[in-house]
């Protein structure tokens, strides 16, 4: 279980990465820095997969400490805010707006507080 927790650490490192390497690639290389730009594109198509996983390894790690009990827990609520940015993402991915886009990184930057509140915290609400 342990292996598992770490391989989700070091996913959602990599979902964070892929917006700050965009914003590296827009303001520093002006979008013409090859390299870069073929990880952006491998990157693209793998970030809702890489976050499909994400989600699946949370709600198995969130089952096996807790089981079938939902308990106010930070585990769940970062959960939730996965599943909501997920959903986000992918109605962003059809709709293209600017509203969604927006949201998604908002509520990335939330998983970012509740993964540190988890990590250090877990039960805080308790």
């Amino acid at each position: 279980m342990l292996f598992l927790i770490w391989v989700n650490v070091f996913l959602l490192a990599l979902l964070i990465s892929f917006p700050i390497m965009l914003e590296l690639n827009k303001k520093v290389f002006k979008g013409k820095h090859k390299n870069i730009n073929k990880l952006l594109k491998n990157e693209r198509k793998a970030h809702p997969y890489v976050g499909i996983v994400v989600i699946l390894i949370g709600a198995i790690h969130g089952y096996s400490m807790l089981g079938l009990n939902f308990i106010l827990h930070t585990g769940s609520v970062l959960l939730m805010l996965l599943l909501i940015n997920g959903i986000l993402g992918f109605l962003y991915k059809r709709k293209r707006t600017k509203i969604l886009r927006t949201s998604h990184r908002v509520i990335g930057y939330l998983i970012i507080l509740a993964f540190l509140l988890h990590y250090f915290n877990p039960w805080f609400f308790s």
